[in-house]
């Protein structure tokens, strides 16, 4: 069940997107996946939300010295198989 006043609210707040975000290289393997499926839940509520999405992963990234380290992580957790 989606609640779309919720939805609107995560829409307007890009912190939550980049909790989200930052929430995937959790050291937790439930966490990780939990968070993955909250993004992809959101990015396919309404295509607009890829743009806040990116915009997200930008201001994350960037607030870390050597960009791109937190993407490649996501991506390590994306390829990795579940025990």
């Amino acid at each position: 069940m989606l609640y779309v006043d919720g939805m609107y609210g995560v829409m307007r707040h890009n912190e939550t997107i980049q909790w989200l975000y930052t929430l995937v290289a959790s050291k937790f393997r439930l966490v990780q996946k939990t968070a993955l499926k909250l993004l992809l839940v959101f990015v396919d509520y309404v295509e607009t939300n890829c743009l806040l999405l990116v915009e997200a992963v930008a201001a994350v990234d960037t607030t870390i010295k050597g960009t791109y380290i937190l993407i490649n992580a996501r991506f390590y957790v994306l390829q990795t198989k579940s025990s």
